[in-house]
């Protein structure tokens, strides 16, 4: 099955001349199983959550894997109520993003999406997140995924 958020970044990635790996995987759908079933370090694992504001645009919050996001402060980052702020169901986010939950990265072609790094992970050099689908992971460095998601870095965590 064709996942098109995963083709989108993809090519987003290889236009961007930065060096990066892929890493096909069994399926993980949560932090926990990624630590279970990758081999990567877990402290350099960085989850991506989407957020859907209502009747607007979606965010983008990669956090660290144990981390949990905090949505006040996504709130007052994006200048919204805390209460517009909701998780993407599975289904809006493979229709509306491309991804699939398990895989959600925090790289999209779409011009209504917003891309949020949480500070904590600014001392990583390299991270492993995802690109759209649950069997793949993206080894990347920080720096250069900031870049390519045109993300904004900023404190997202409680």
């Amino acid at each position: 099955m064709s996942i098109p958020g995963y083709d989108e970044n993809l090519r987003l990635l290889q236009e961007s001349g930065v060096p990066f790996a892929i890493h096909e995987h069994e399926p993980y759908t949560n932090h926990q199983e990624m630590g279970d079933k990758l081999p990567f370090p877990i402290e350099a694992l960085l989850k991506t959550i989407a957020f859907r504001v209502k009747d607007s645009f979606w965010i983008l919050a990669g956090i660290r894997a144990p981390d949990r996001a905090d949505y006040k402060k996504l709130a007052t980052l994006f200048g919204i109520k805390r209460g517009d702020i909701v998780a993407g169901s599975p289904e809006e986010i493979l229709s509306d993003l491309g991804q699939e939950i398990g895989g959600v990265g925090p790289l999209s072609c779409h011009e209504n999406v917003k891309v949020v790094i949480d500070q904590n992970l600014l001392p990583l050099g390299k991270v492993y997140c995802g690109m759209g689908r649950r069997d793949i992971t993206l080894e990347i460095q920080l720096n250069d995924l900031l870049k390519i998601a045109n993300a904004q870095v900023e404190l997202i965590v409680k």
